[in-house]
């Protein structure tokens, strides 16, 4: 932090500085100096998009990949011809394993520069994965013909080929090609690094530890919840990034082409939650009796971690219309928050007599349950939320959590096989389930 206090006290204060700056200590792997220095930068100038766009850069090398994938949208709200934010939350996305919608990124990427090598290879290796090898063999030839020694390229055209002439099983596959570099986004007014002749590397990283439940008292999620709340964009669904994956993403020596950036004028900068929070006030001085307008309050108030306002609003329209089921899973939540969690399981099974077949409320019923240390009642509630969706992962990983609670372990075991099943990159149901294998 002192050489982020040096950067910021030199008496400094214009914008570009101060964004250039951060793209040096960003480059050097002080990541949250970097990050400080851009809020501080973001504070004074939010329409700048260059910051925004650095800001999710430095997100997903510290594997922050849902606030990533915001400060991303939100860079390209402000300049839809970000062609590297689009990349980026391909990756992203595609290390969760969804890859057909990372393939609409990096072509969205390649309308805005179609010689955007990092876009066509990681098209590639999307293409790869999805088992599309004809298509993926044409990408790698895009990236050869911009760069005819690119390494990479050329062992993915090899293992395409191969995959393709043998037809082999999933389970029997050679790894995939490298994945792609990543580097400093460069700002669409200039190419601060056209000279550049290595890859910025990151310093190595722990692996990423999902925490479940701490001394008994409060929660935390082994996997985000869904609920509307959470974020501002919809989360990716499904299980942490597969690590082997998403480590080659952000360490493969793959080249990176330097490319003109197109710049686009800025939008204005989107509504502060605060404002947000005041106009819906508003509304509901007009019209009280606005049960849409009590749940977008409690939405609004629950996103600025202002529980007890939160739940009052969505006490206020459950008064009005009790027939809301989602109204009801979400003040359960606000009462979780608050601790209050007797107040929460009645606000989830009130959810439940309306609507059943929630298996979001049935999870958060779940967890619930277990911070009461009724874990028997909380494994009935995850067979609830699997009989409704069988490949739902997040029942199965906290069904296996709680057998192995409990001293359950072969049925732990088959619990995330379960999820493994389902998605089997799954770091952490891999994990647990080596860790009961071995007696740990």
């Amino acid at each position: 932090m002192e050489l982020f206090r040096q950067l910021i006290n030199d008496g400094t204060t214009e914008s570009p500085t101060r964004y250039q700056r951060a793209r040096n200590l960003a480059g050097s792997g002080y990541y949250h100096d970097a990050l400080d220095l851009l809020d501080s930068v973001l504070g004074s100038d939010p329409a700048h998009a260059d910051s925004w766009l650095l800001k999710g850069y430095v997100l997903y090398q510290m594997n922050r990949y849902d606030e990533a994938l915001q400060v991303l949208d939100r860079a390209l709200s402000l300049n839809p011809g970000l062609d590297e934010a689009l990349v980026y939350k391909g990756l992203i996305v595609s290390s969760f394993g969804k890859h057909h919608d990372a393939l609409d990124l990096y072509d969205r990427a390649l309308r805005i520069d179609n010689r955007y090598l990092t876009a066509w290879y990681a098209k590639g290796l999307a293409l790869f994965l999805l088992e599309r090898y004809d298509e993926a063999i044409r990408s790698y030839e895009q990236v050869l013909e911009i760069d005819p020694k690119h390494i990479d390229a050329l062992s993915g055209i090899r293992s395409a080929m191969k995959k393709r002439d043998k037809g082999i099983e999933r389970q029997k596959k050679e790894p995939a090609p490298a994945a792609p570099s990543t580097r400093i986004p460069a700002p669409v007014h200039e190419n601060l690094f056209e000279d550049q002749k290595t890859e910025i590397r990151p310093p190595a990283k722990n692996e990423l530890v999902f925490s479940v439940l701490s001394e008994g008292k409060e929660e935390r999620e082994i996997q985000k919840n869904p609920g509307r709340f959470f974020s501002e964009t919809p989360p990716v669904q499904g299980a942490s990034p597969a690590p082997a994956l998403f480590h080659a993403m952000k360490t493969a020596h793959a080249a990176v082409s330097h490319h003109h950036r197109v710049h686009q004028p800025a939008r204005k900068s989107p509504v502060s939650r605060d404002e947000l929070i005041s106009r819906t006030r508003a509304l509901l001085s007009a019209d009280p009796l606005d049960t849409d307008s009590w749940n977008t309050l409690g939405d609004y108030l629950m996103k600025a971690g202002k529980f007890q306002e939160a739940t009052e609003a969505y006490e206020r329209g459950l008064e009005i219309d009790p027939e809301q089921p989602e109204a009801w899973t979400t003040l359960g939540e606000a009462r979780r928050k608050l601790g209050c969690y007797d107040e929460a399981l009645f606000a989830f099974q009130q959810a439940l007599v309306i609507t059943p077949d929630l298996v979001t409320t049935w999870i958060l019923h779940a967890k619930t349950l277990t911070i009461l240390g009724r874990h028997e009642d909380a494994l009935v509630s995850c067979d609830h939320a699997i009989a409704i969706d069988e490949r739902c992962i997040d029942a199965w990983l906290y069904k296996g959590f709680l057998l192995r609670k409990i001293a359950r372990h072969d049925d732990a075991l088959t619990a995330y096989d379960q999820v493994l099943a389902v998605n089997p990159f799954h770091d952490y149901a891999a994990r647990e389930r080596k860790s009961l294998i071995d007696g740990e």
